[in-house]
């Protein structure tokens, strides 16, 4: 008189109500589960009292097929536990249902037969920890619904046959090297992401386009860094609801082309900074307000740009870009210290009136640069601001120039002439060192005073263009205007 059937492990048994004998027989299973007993293929664990299973291994499963039962016993599945899976090189192709929310850390690294995963609609799936899928590198494609809410650091690192990831609308985390070293091709960062770790695309080098729509994301540091290559180059496409560019986003990326929303008003800092050798042109639309600090600055092959609104100028926001021979300003309204330092092959410049400063060494070392002129806005030319200019041979300066700043112009040797506007109240310290000129003439030649010793600047010597180029060539102390 046999009881029903019970799971025993690698068996399932039974037992005589009468004399206590067992019968015991091996698992057969059709669809995952045993036909007998009800055991899954994988091995299934009970925890937190009863309330959920979680599986942590392949347990009777040749590891081929492996199907996840959404229940046990009449208790949900929710977990794939860590490191369940990790090193099944068996493993091929796995179901999971709804019923699992969390795939655990490690839970299937390198499980180098692992082709296919795939979620149950409906799923209940909010979080991939670290490592969960690290090394799979048969894994071609992988596609998270609208549930997926993290995924975190190293998930998909070295899936190296991984060449389509699709995002849901529900992913808010992309951690730090989450998907490092796959062949993806493009990929779309959806309006939903808030944070992206450092490195979370690092060394995709089959990447030819990003959509990146991202409307409120932080960046943890260089996303892209050394994504794309030198052949192709990536097309990023931002959104036009995307405002700000998060810093570094596109650092080190190997960019062909920039095609800006129509919402974008910050650059963020460093965001394309070194991005590679095929991207030659930028046009930065109206509607941004902000070039943050190092936004462009190393772009090696960056030849021209055209600033089509009125932002600011960042500190270095296009540092040492040596291959960029022209730029329009638009109506910038600042420029920041080091802005265009060592662009070398910058040949002229126009500061429009718009821009009320030219920062701290602002174009430094623009040893091509042979003509300036500075629009009537302009107040303050600051401290080596076109220091080793060597080639700079016309300046104009604008109607509205109040100061011009230590050094400022210090060993620009082809400047021979200039014209000091009559707004003028202050030169620096050693602002013509180096400086040998033939004419200055002194707009309001009356009231200038030595700053540091209070003496007097005769009348004559500013009012002779010769005599003033003489009296402000090469070396010469802080002068005020008190008139």
């Amino acid at each position: 008189d046999w009881s029903g059937w019970t799971n025993d492990g690698d068996e399932h048994v039974r037992t005589c109500d009468n004399c206590s004998d067992e019968d015991r027989q091996s698992h057969d299973f059709e669809e995952g589960l045993c036909t007998a007993c009800g055991e899954p293929e994988v091995e299934l664990t009970l925890a937190s009292a009863g309330t959920y299973y979680l599986v942590t291994g392949l347990g009777h499963s040749d590891g081929a097929e492996v199907v996840v039962p959404s229940e046990y016993n009449g208790i949900r599945v929710s977990v794939i536990n860590s490191r369940a899976f990790s090193g099944e090189t068996r493993l091929q192709n796995i179901y999971l249902p709804a019923s699992i929310q969390t795939i655990g850390e490690g839970a299937f690294s390198r499980c180098s037969g692992l082709k296919t995963v795939t979620f149950e609609g409906n799923s209940r799936l909010t979080l991939i920890y670290a490592a969960a899928f690290s090394s799979c590198t048969a894994l071609e494609e992988i596609a998270f619904g609208d549930y997926v809410e993290e995924i975190r650091s190293t998930a998909f690192e070295n899936c190296t046959s991984l060449k389509k990831v699709t995002f849901g609308n529900a992913v808010t985390e992309i951690g730090f090297r989450a998907f490092a070293k796959t062949p993806i091709a493009e990929i779309t960062i959806p309006e939903s992401v808030q944070t992206i770790g450092n490195y979370a695309f690092t060394n995709c080098s089959d990447l030819t386009l990003i959509h990146y729509n991202a409307v409120n994301a932080q960046t943890e540091g260089s996303t892209f860094y050394n994504a794309g290559n030198d052949t192709d180059g990536i097309t990023a496409v931002i959104g036009d609801k995307v405002e700000t560019i998060p810093a570094e986003l596109f650092l080190r990326a190997n960019l062909a082309e920039v095609q800006f929303g129509a919402s974008v008003k910050t650059i963020g800092e460093s965001s394309f900074s070194r991005c590679g050798e095929l991207i030659t042109h930028f046009t930065i639309p109206a509607t941004v307000t902000a070039i943050d600090a190092y936004a462009f600055d190393g772009c090696d092959a960056l030849e021209s740009v055209t600033i089509e609104g009125a932002p600011t100028i960042g500190n270095c926001a296009f540092y040492e870009c040596e291959a960029l021979a022209e730029i329009d300003l638009g109506g910038a309204t600042q420029i920041g210290d080091q802005a265009f330092r060592g662009c070398t092959a910058l040949t002229r410049i126009t500061i429009p009136g718009s821009a009320t400063a030219i920062g701290e060494s602002a174009f430094y070392g623009c040893s091509e640069l042979t003509s300036v002129t500075i629009g009537s806005g302009t107040e303050t030319i600051g401290t080596r601001a076109f220091f080793n200019c060597r080639k700079l041979a016309e300046v104009a300066l604008g109607g509205g120039l109040l100061t011009i700043g230590t050094n400022a112009f210090q060993n620009c040797a082809a400047l021979k002439t200039l014209t000091i506007p009559a707004s003028m109240t202050e030169i620096g310290m050693s602002a013509f060192y180096g400086v040998t000129f033939d004419s200055v003439i002194f707009r309001q030649p009356a009231g200038w005073e030595n700053a540091d010793s209070g003496t007097a600047v005769e009348h004559s010597v500013l009012a002779d263009p010769a005599s003033a180029a003489e009296f402000i060539s090469g070396y010469n102390s802080h002068i005020i205007r008190n008139a």
